[in-house]
Order: structure tokens, then C-alpha cells, then sequence
């Protein structure tokens, strides 16, 4: 039996599948968060896949601009203060979905699908961090990347406790990649 090799319309179409999906792996962490669940990925996690998520992210910030650019050669006249500011955030929304595909997404979906109830430590950047009307009552987190910096809604009977560079524990559904915080208390 002979196999029909792909024509270009099925690779084109299996390549828009697979950047749907990565997409929506590196939108998946800030859309959890919107939906106010907070998943904090481990420090040596973080530390772990660094250069990987750096990587990842500037990869996709090529394919974000090369999609773009292409897009807009053979787009109609859409003006050319839009077609500026296309081509100038594609970069950077490519760079923030590749780095957080690599680094949020993994450790959430293993949390999700085979965690259990899990306690780790983080070390605060500052515990007085409560001026967000979005996040309120927060603190930041070290060596976290931003957006994900700031763990909000936290108890004042738990910032009180709090100094900088001191750690916080964090309980909740997870795996040693990561939590989804649940739980919060000074470590003493």
C-alpha cells in the first residue's frame, strides 16, 4: 500500500493546529490566574528551566514576527501605525507565550492531573506589596518572573509575619514542580 504524502494545504493547516496549541500553552498559565487560580511553579523548578524557557520564548518571538511579517505582506492596506504595532508586540507575546509554555504550563497541567496535597517554600521579595486593586492584600515572591510575582489575597495575620528575604509556605494541589496555592503561613 503506498501512503499519500502530505500536500501543502494539510501542512499548512497541521501547523496552524500546532501553533494553536502552543498558544494555548503559553496562555494557559495567565488565564489561570485571571480566573483567580494562583499556581506557583517550584524555585528549582524556576531555576531548572531557565535557559530553557529563555529559549523557548525567543524561538517563538521569531515565529511570532516571521508569522506576522508574512500575514502582513499579503494583508490589504490595514494602515500603518497598526502594522507598526504588530510587528513591534509580536516579539514580545511571543516571547511570553514560548517562556511560559516551558516554564508554568508543564509543572500546572502535572499538578492538575496527578497532584496531591503538597506544602513549599517560596522566599519574599516584600510582604508589604497590598496597593493592587486586582491583587489585593499581596506580596511579592523572589526570583519569580513578572505577572507571577505577586501572590494575592494573602491574610494579614500571615503578612504581619512576613519580612523580606523570610519564607512563606504555600499548601495546596501540587507536585514538587509546583502548587496551586490554597494555603499560606510563615515559616518561623
Amino acid at each position: 500500500m503506498s501512503e499519500k504524502a502530505n500536500t501543502p494545504g494539510q501542512l499548512r493547516g497541521k501547523a496552524k493546529i500546532a501553533f494553536g496549541i502552543w498558544a494555548l500553552a503559553g496562555a494557559l498559565p495567565v488565564l489561570a490566574k485571571m480566573f483567580g487560580y494562583q499556581f506557583l511553579p517550584s524555585t528549582e523548578w524556576l531555576n531548572r528551566t531557565f535557559l530553557v524557557g529563555i529559549g523557548a520564548g525567543l524561538i517563538s518571538a521569531g515565529g511570532a514576527v516571521w508569522i506576522v511579517c508574512r500575514r502582513l505582506a499579503t494583508a490589504p492596506d490595514g494602515g500603518e501605525v497598526r502594522k507598526a504595532a504588530a510587528v513591534m508586540g509580536a516579539p514580545f507575546l511571543g516571547y511570553f507565550f514560548g517562556n511560559h509554555a516551558v516554564v508554568f504550563t508543564g509543572p500546572m497541567i502535572i499538578a492538575l492531573l496527578a497532584g496531591s496535597q503538597v506544602e513549599l517554600s517560596f522566599t519574599v521579595a516584600d510582604a508589604n506589596r497590598h496597593i493592587s486593586s486586582r491583587c489585593p492584600s499581596s506580596i511579592e515572591l523572589q526570583s519569580f518572573p513578572i505577572v507571577f510575582e505577586r501572590l494575592c489575597g494573602v491574610p494579614e495575620e500571615v503578612r504581619r509575619n512576613l519580612v523580606s528575604g523570610g519564607q512563606i509556605i504555600v499548601s495546596g494541589r501540587g507536585t514538587s514542580l509546583g502548587v496551586y496555592a490554597d494555603r499560606l503561613r510563615a515559616d518561623k
